[in-house]
């Protein structure tokens, strides 16, 4: 399995296209010259016949091994299985992707050891429950200017109250003793509660 990770117009797929950066591949032959014979990688490209030849050195430039993907480019791409190193700093949607990628089944490898330097005392590592309730709790996307406008803008108003509610009462009316409700009537006759 490699991954082709430049865009090169001259080198025409089977269906027309051309090799595109991120295109997986199975290899079907390795040429003496060092150039490849390979197949897309996709469930439907299993045809021998849609067989692309690599020259040695767009392989040496612009060719890496695909079996193994981060997860931003493993974003979009389904496989029989996954299997995703979890460790402590990764986003929860980093997680999800990794964790929806597989067809058959998805597995998570929590790493709990930092491999710290040799010390007298052991550090305390967290445990994999642990790093994974982080993790979950660990958004990656970036807060939007306008998210972090209203939640600036609601901190000052709540600040700004005197009772810390929103919204915001004069300070009068929360301590003002509220009326007893209305006493409540009989049932009607022939009615019972």
């Amino acid at each position: 399995m490699i991954t082709t990770r430049r865009n090169q117009r001259r080198i025409i797929r089977a269906d027309g296209g051309h090799v595109r950066n991120g295109d997986r591949w199975r290899v079907v032959a390795l040429q003496v010259d060092g150039s490849l014979d390979a197949v897309p990688a996709g469930p439907e490209d299993r045809n021998p016949g849609s067989a692309v030849r690599l020259p040695a050195d767009y392989v040496r430039d612009h060719v890496e091994l695909g079996y193994a993907l981060t997860v931003h480019r493993a974003q979009g791409v389904t496989a029989d299985t996954s299997h995703l190193l979890v460790r402590e700093g990764m986003a929860r949607e980093a997680l999800y992707v990794a964790m929806t990628r597989g067809r058959h089944a998805n597995h998570a490898y929590i790493v709990t050891d930092t491999g710290g330097a040799e010390t007298h005392v052991a550090p305390k590592e967290p445990t994999g429950r642990q790093i994974l309730e982080t993790v979950l709790r660990s958004p990656g996307s970036a807060t939007s200017a306008t998210s972090a406008l209203r939640r600036r803008q609601a901190s000052h108003v709540l600040a700004a109250s005197p009772t810390g509610l929103w919204p915001p009462r004069p300070a009068a009316e929360t301590t003002r003793a509220r009326p007893d409700p209305a006493p409540r009537r009989p049932p009607p006759p022939g009615m019972t509660r």
